[in-house]
C-alpha cells in the first residue's frame, strides 16, 4: 500500500509540473483565485499589502558592478542616498552592458512645459549639479550655453554675445557692431599753414538772419584742419579704421570729383610716433551718387586703416585736408566740411582695466 501511494503522489507530480509550464504565461497572485489579467505576465492583487521591489545600494548612476549586467528596464530601489539622486526607485535606461541607472521621478518634481508653482527659489532650478554645461536649443542648434565655469554665450558657436563668469560682456564673430568716432569740425584747429575760410552756406528764408557757417575748402589750393583721435575702450583692438567726412557744397556738383586726403600718425600708449601715412577719397556713399546743391554727402577715405599692432588708448594725430591740387578733383566750387568719423569695430562695453583690454 505504501509503494501504490508513492505511486500515486509521483503521478501527481509529473501532472502539476506539465500543468504549470501552460498556465505560466500569466500569473496571478492573490488571496481570491481570481485568474491573471490577459494584458499582464504577473499580476498582483491585495487589499493590505504591496509589491517590495529589491532594495540596491548602487555605488554610482552607471553602477555595473552590483548587479553584474543588468537587463535594460530592469527595476530596482536605491537606498544609497548619497547617490547624486538621493534614495528611490531607478531603471536601467542603459543596456546590460553599460547601464544607466534612470531615477523615477515623482509627479511635481519635473519642470513642466506649461509652467510650475510651488517652487523654492536657490533650491530649485535648472541647470547640472556636475561639472556639465547647460545647453538651450531651438530647432535643434544651441542658442544658449552656461559653461561649468559660469561662462554664458547667446547665439551660435562662432558668432555670440559672451558673458564672462563676472559678468564682463564681449561680441565675438559676427555679432560685433560698429559705432562712429565723431570729430566735430570745429573741434578741429584752423592755426595752421592754410587754413580753410569759415563761411556762411545756409539762412532764413528773408535772407535776414546771421544764418549757419562752416569751414569752406578752395577749390584751387591745399588746405587743411588739424586733430587728435584716442581709441575708445570698447574698440575691438587690432580691427581697421575707416575714416570718412561728410560735406556740402552751394552748387551742384554734378559728375565732378572733391578729393579728400587724411594725414595721420599712430602710436600705442608708451610708444613713439613715427612718419606720417596717407589716404584719399573722392568718390560720394551709396545713397549720394551725383551730389546736388546743399546736399549732404559722404566720402570714404580709403578702404580701411590697418590696426594691427594697435590697442585701447592708442592716439592719432591727424591732417584732414581737400587735395584741391589732384587732377582728380575737379570740381571748380568750395567745399564745405560737416565733420570727420572714424567707424571702428566694437566688441566689449569696455575694458576690465584702465589701460588694457
Amino acid at each position: 500500500m505504501k509503494q501504490l501511494t508513492s505511486l500515486y503522489f509521483l503521478i501527481f507530480i509529473l501532472i502539476l509540473t506539465s500543468y504549470i509550464p501552460g498556465k505560466a504565461q500569466n500569473i496571478a497572485i492573490n488571496a481570491t483565485g481570481a485568474a491573471a489579467d490577459v494584458s499582464a505576465m504577473l499580476d498582483v492583487q491585495n487589499a493590505n499589502k504591496g509589491l517590495l521591489i529589491p532594495q540596491i545600494i548602487l555605488g554610482s548612476l552607471t553602477d555595473a558592478t552590483v548587479i553584474p549586467s543588468p537587463a535594460a528596464s530592469l527595476l530596482i530601489y536605491n537606498t544609497n542616498d548619497l547617490l547624486t539622486e538621493g534614495k528611490g526607485y531607478y531603471y536601467n535606461s542603459g543596456t546590460s552592458l553599460a547601464p544607466v541607472w534612470t531615477k523615477l521621478v515623482a509627479s511635481g518634481k519635473e519642470w513642466k512645459l506649461g509652467g510650475n508653482t510651488g517652487t523654492t527659489p536657490g533650491t530649485d532650478f535648472i541647470g547640472t549639479t556636475d561639472a556639465k554645461d547647460l545647453v538651450i536649443k531651438t530647432n535643434g542648434s544651441s542658442r544658449v550655453n552656461i559653461s561649468s565655469a559660469g561662462i554664458s554665450t547667446i547665439g551660435d558657436a562662432t558668432n555670440h554675445s559672451k558673458f564672462a563668469s563676472d559678468g564682463t560682456l564681449t561680441l565675438e564673430g559676427s555679432a560685433t557692431v560698429f559705432r562712429d568716432l565723431n570729430v566735430p569740425v570745429f573741434s578741429t584747429s584752423n592755426s595752421s599753414s592754410n587754413p580753410p575760410s569759415i563761411s556762411r552756406f545756409r539762412r532764413d528764408a528773408g535772407d535776414n538772419s546771421q544764418g549757419v557757417f562752416t569751414y569752406f575748402f578752395s577749390a584751387s589750393t591745399e588746405q587743411e584742419l588739424y586733430f587728435t583721435v584716442q581709441l575708445p575702450h570698447e574698440w575691438k583692438e587690432g580691427s581697421s579704421l575707416y575714416p570718412h567726412v561728410h560735406w556740402v557744397t552751394t552748387t551742384d556738383v554734378n559728375s565732378t570729383k572733391i578729393r579728400w586726403g587724411l594725414e595721420y600718425t599712430w602710436v600705442n600708449l608708451a610708444g613713439n610716433f613715427g612718419n606720417t601715412s596717407f589716404e584719399y577719397g573722392e568718390d560720394p556713399v551709396v545713397p549720394n551718387g551725383t551730389v546736388t546743391a546743399y546736399e549732404h554727402a559722404i566720402t570714404a577715405i580709403g578702404s580701411g586703416i590697418s590696426a594691427t599692432g594697435k590697442t585701447i588708448s592708442s592716439y592719432l594725430v591727424c591732417r584732414i585736408f581737400r587735395n584741391a591740387t589732384a587732377g582728380s578733383d575737379d570740381f571748380t566750387g568750395t567745399a564745405g566740411l560737416l565733420g570727420i568719423d572714424f567707424h571702428f569695430e566694437v566688441d566689449a562695453v569696455g575694458s576690465r582695466t584702465d589701460y588694457t583690454k
